[in-house]
């Protein structure tokens, strides 16, 4: 089954997959705040619900936070992977992991 996400649902799915630097889980208004591009609420939302419905990419959470219970957004292990294949790879990395080796018969 080949999966075509938007430029912007990935962005969504990586900054879920991501977290926060704290290491919890984004809400909506984080959201808002991460994305590139400034989606209203209404939209975003639509693209999250696609990724939970369609795509079971994002499941939701709740945490309380700034006095009020809030909806967080967790990637599935399904979303886990889709968001390591969106990753940015480093330049020059083959993927293939690499030693350094020292030659100690040069040593005097």
């Amino acid at each position: 089954m080949t999966v075509n996400l938007t430029p912007k649902q990935v962005e969504i799915l990586l900054l879920v997959f991501k977290k926060n630097t704290d290491g919890t889980h984004l809400d909506l208004d984080q959201l808002l705040n991460e994305l590139s591009y400034k989606p209203t609420k209404q939209a975003l939302q639509f693209s999250i619900r696609s990724l939970i419905k369609n795509h079971k990419y994002i499941t939701k959470g709740s945490e309380k936070r700034r006095g009020r219970r809030h909806v967080t957004y967790i990637a599935t292990p399904t979303g886990e992977y889709m968001a390591q294949q969106y990753m940015p790879k480093p330049s020059g990395s083959t993927g293939l992991k690499t030693a350094l080796v020292e030659d100690d018969s040069t040593a005097i």
